[in-house]
Order: C-alpha cells, then structure tokens, then sequence
C-alpha cells in the first residue's frame, strides 16, 4: 500500500502529516509514504530527519499575496499541476491526503485526473482558501474543529482532530490517568514552575519581545521560574543574549527537538494558535495562554484560540495586549496551581480518539473501496 501526503510552507501542515505517516507505517510496516511540499521551508530538514521520502513541487501563494505574486503563482499552476502528475505516476499512490499549504492544490487536483482515492485535512477552526477549493474534488474531508463543519459537506466531512505523533499522546494519557509533569508542585514548593514559549516551528517575534521585557519583572519578584524558549532561528541570538543576562534559568532554543519531553516539563505553555500547536496542547494536556497572530488568513488563529477556550483549557490574550496582561496571567497561574489542574482536566475532557489513528483509518478504508 502506497500513502501520498501534499503539506508543507509550515510545520503546522507538515507536523500531522508526519502524525498520520508514523501510523501508516505502524500498521503497515512494508507500506510506502511520499511526502511532496513546496520548494521552500522547513520540509526537506525535517522529513530528512525523519526518514521520509521527499519531493518538492514548484507552487506559491495566492490568498494574502499582493497581485504581483497572485499573477506569478498563476502563471507557474501548469507547471506545478505537471510535476504534481509526474510525480503522481512515478510513486503509483494507493490513496493521497493534502493537508493544506502551497502543495495541495496541484497534488489532489492532479489525483483528481488520476482517478486516484483522495481526501484532504483541515486542520483550522476556519478553513483555508485552498481546501475550501478542494472539498468538491475529494472522497474525505477531515476537520479538526466542529466550527468547520459549515463550510464542508457533511455527507464526507469526519470530525477526527489535529493529528498529533504518538509520543505527545502518550503525554494525554498519563495525565487522565493521574501523571503529574516532574515540574507540576503542590506547596511547599520546591521546584521550578516551568514556562514554554512557542511562536510555531519559525518562531514569533512579538511572543520572543514579550518574554524578554517580563523577564526583569520575573527577576525582581525572586520567584522560582525556569523557561523552556523556542525562539526561532531569526530571533535567536538576541533573545539568548537577553536570557544570559539574568539568573533566571532558562533552556534557548531556536526550534525544540524533543518536544514530548518540553511538553511533559512544562506548567503553562505561552503560544501562537497555530493548527499543530493547538492539537498538541490538547494531546498533551498542556495548559496555556494562546496570543493568536494577529495577520493569519481569515483570522484562523483567533478562532482557534477561542475554540480551545471556550472549552476551558486556555486563556486568550490577543496580541496588541500581550505586553500589558502577559506577566499578570504568568504569575496568576504560577502562585494558582489549581487553575492549572482545572484547565488540564477540561483538556483531557475533550481528547478523543488520536486523530492520527481515525484518520490513517480512513485512508486505508479509502484504499479498499477505491472511494
């Protein structure tokens, strides 16, 4: 059995798809995955670092572009459906999945020519332009949030959730099951209330800002802080600088590697609201305050956000209040430790089945019935 996935431009369309590939292989060990992206970002380093077979495909943006772009992507679309189709009839795919990102629409339209089973996952509370395109070409349509369903036919959409890897699901069970993070404390306390900051897998320069102008306000209040900082790789050498010129004892970075183990470590997690990043907050149980970016396409990230709010597992701050609240709630929440336990019960409440598994299911369904 041969599994094609279309993601890539961010690791939030990459990251389920590497979900959805590690189950594929799991239950098919002599099975084939193809991952084809775009030709730029993050995906030839980390499907390299993984293991999976990569393709790049020549294919830019048109929503949010200035009309030069637009033209340019336009112009380059038979080129892109060309190599999507050779690249197609060259891996001989069994099913393809798109996962959104400047690939999918050449990838499942060119799987469209082929006759091919094909679905598509949408992993935003709104939709993206592209696979709003997409929904009347594909047999499944996979939604991670319920807010999603009026934009797709329900005869094929499947509420499966963000597919997340399984170590950050694991991290979810323990917790149900009464796990407490090696950082988690109950009075007296003795160890460091660990905070993460994640601006998704390039960083967030008004997250790193935010940080760094709290952290002499975390100094003077002598509280016992550690921070775990994904900075991205721009801003990394200057936020380090910043760090190095306290006490406080932190962990900078400019991309995570071991993410279940910063998951498991950390108290509150500060973050944009980002697809992946919201699924693994709720994988993993983790309590966070989410500053959606301000510029995402259709205001996704916002609603995001509220969604995983309004369910009681996260406190909102928009990102032109980030300066004025952030430290306010940070310590809230390291002096209230059971607001934290509240927030991770109402996240463990709405974990369901992984959606990595529902989704490779589907896809091996598809296989079968050709549909």
């Amino acid at each position: 059995m041969k599994l094609l996935i279309a993601a890539g431009g961010t690791g939030g369309h990459l990251f389920p798809g590497i979900a959805v590939a590690e189950v594929f292989k799991e239950m098919n060990p002599a099975g084939e995955i193809l991952f084809i992206g775009s030709d730029r970002g993050l995906e030839r380093e980390i499907l390299e670092r993984v293991g999976y077979r990569y393709e790049p495909l020549s294919v830019g943006r048109i929503k949010g572009e200035g009309f030069g772009q637009r033209m340019s992507t336009l112009f380059r679309l038979p080129k892109s459906l060309w190599q999507a189709r050779s690249l197609l009839m060259g891996f001989g795919p069994d099913v393809v999945l798109g996962i959104g990102g400047y690939s999918s629409g050449p990838v499942i339209l060119s799987a469209v020519l082929s006759k091919l089973p094909r679905a598509i996952l949408e992993p935003n509370a709104i939709p993206g332009f592209t696979n709003r395109i997409l929904a009347r070409f594909v047999h499944r349509i996979f939604i991670a949030f319920p807010e999603a369903f009026r934009f797709f036919p329900k005869k094929k959409t499947r509420l499966t959730g963000t597919p997340v890897r399984k170590e950050l699901s694991e991290i979810g069970k323990r917790v149900g099951a009464g796990f407490s993070r090696p950082g988690a404390r109950t009075a007296p306390l003795q160890k460091p209330f660990t905070l993460m900051i994640l601006g998704g897998s390039q960083g967030a320069t008004a997250l790193n800002r935010a940080m760094v102008d709290l952290l002499p306000e975390i100094e003077k209040s002598a509280r016992t802080i550690r921070i775990i900082h994904q900075t991205g790789k721009n801003d990394f050498e200057w936020v380090l600088e910043a760090y190095q010129k306290t006490k406080i004892q932190n962990e900078v970075t400019p991309f995570i590697e071991n993410m279940e183990e910063a998951y498991a470590l950390a108290d509150l997690v500060i973050s944009r609201a980002g697809a992946s990043t919201v699924a693994e907050l709720v994988a993993t149980c983790s309590p966070s305050i989410l500053v959606p970016y301000p510029y995402a396409a259709d205001d996704h990230q916002r609603f995001n956000a509220q969604s995983i709010a309004e369910a009681g597992g996260a406190e909102v701050i928009l990102n032109q209040d980030i300066g004025e609240r952030l430290g306010e709630s940070v310590f809230y929440y390291e002096s209230n430790r059971e607001a934290l336990r509240t927030m991770r019960e109402s996240l463990r409440k709405i974990r369901g089945v992984p959606a990595a598994e529902a989704v490779t299911r589907e896809c091996l369904a598809m296989m079968v019935t050709g549909r």
